[in-house]
């Protein structure tokens, strides 16, 4: 994903050229807090999808959101994946 043009490194992360974790059948994505990194990832899973056959399972996919104001965090989910939300 990094070598998408609109896929960047989040500053914090960018020494060690990390964008996701995966762990077996698990996925871990880093985007920024905002509703246009939040879209780009959910059309990189949408065009995966298409092009694999491969779908997430929602009913097992979790979103975290953090170091953002509630109403920016509200706007995300509620025009992404509000169903998703979790919390840690």
């Amino acid at each position: 994903m990094s070598m998408l043009p609109n896929f960047k490194y989040y500053p914090m992360c960018k020494k060690v050229q990390l964008t996701r974790l995966i762990f077996a059948d698990d996925l871990m994505i880093f985007c920024k807090g905002n509703l246009a990194s939040m879209s780009r990832v959910m059309e990189a899973l949408a065009h995966f999808s298409a092009a694999t056959g491969l779908e997430a399972n929602m009913e097992k996919s979790s979103v975290f959101i953090a170091r953002v104001d509630e109403d920016t965090k509200a706007h995300i989910l509620e025009r992404t994946v509000s169903h998703l939300e979790s919390s840690l």
